[in-house]
């Protein structure tokens, strides 16, 4: 009785789990369909491999089967996603779980991208702060915090073209 008890509480746990990862229910064919979306918002196919990111339009990115795709050499073949040639497809809307699924899609390039100009975004405002005092601010009014806030930014600038030209100096002497 104990043995049963566990083995339902594990399994239990282990559909919870599951359930967790759940991000919608789909009508597909008549039959009832689940996307779990694995690691960074990429659904799996039946198969059980990762599905291959295909682009964004209009807000929804588009996943094909990874088997048609040839990323992926699939035991089932493309019959067991799809009756079509271009394989299962399926689309995520970043509306409906905005935390896990994003467009452009995590990972890709053009994410990527994005991603390294907003962490140099934060590179220079992290400078502004510790460097230059903007944490600490002594002038009162907009007008004022307005003009030290430029000022720093001039200052920072001043400071980079100067480091550049220095390091062009040194390689310039070196060679």
């Amino acid at each position: 009785m104990t043995i049963l008890i566990s083995m339902s509480i594990f399994s239990l746990n282990k559909n919870l789990r599951l359930l967790h990862q759940l991000t919608s229910v789909m009508l597909n064919n008549h039959q009832l369909v689940f996307m779990i979306l694995k690691g960074k918002g990429t659904p799996v196919c039946s198969g059980g491999h990762k599905m291959y990111y295909w682009g964004h339009y209009n807000g929804v990115n588009k996943f094909r089967c990874p088997h048609v795709c040839g990323k992926v050499n699939c035991i089932h073949g493309t019959k067991w996603c799809s009756d079509k040639n271009y394989g299962r497809v399926t689309k995520t809307r970043p509306k409906d779980n905005p935390r896990y699924i994003s467009t452009p899609h995590r990972g890709s390039r053009n994410w990527r991208k994005i991603y390294n100009k907003r962490t140099s975004v934060e590179r220079t405002f992290s400078r502004l702060k510790e460097h230059l005092n903007l944490e600490n601010l002594t002038v009162m009014g907009a007008k004022k915090v307005k003009t030290h806030l430029l000022l720093s930014s001039i200052s920072l600038i001043a400071a980079r073209i100067a480091a550049e030209k220095i390091k062009l100096k040194n390689q310039n002497s070196a060679a």
